[in-house]
């Protein structure tokens, strides 16, 4: 669906490439990814990967909207947030693999 969302953009002429980033979702962010290094159990782990999950869905269902608003920019901006998203969700699969290494 990113890689769908940013061609979507290219098509009504629109470059999707943010320059500049909400501060308050960038401090968001490194608290998450914080409180995902500093994840000992699978349990918790969990719980952040479906959050983060939802939070995916839910910056994918504002993009639709604000695409279908022509509203360019912002959709620009919710899908510069997915790809925050993303790779947290790649930090979390990089997490999990430590836990398990270390319960082994």
């Amino acid at each position: 669906p990113y890689l769908r969302a940013r061609l979507l953009l290219r098509t009504v002429e629109f470059d999707p490439n943010v320059r500049t980033m909400d501060t308050e979702f960038l401090t968001d962010m490194m608290d998450f990814n914080d409180k995902i290094e500093l994840c000992e159990g699978p349990e918790t782990l969990d719980i952040l990967r479906i959050t983060n999950e939802e939070a995916i869905g839910e910056l994918y269902a504002q993009f639709e909207m604000l695409f279908i608003q022509d509203d360019y920019k912002a959709a620009a901006e919710t899908l510069a947030k997915v790809k925050f998203l993303l790779q947290t969700r790649e930090r979390i699969e990089v997490q999990n693999e430590a836990i398990i290494r270390t319960s082994d």
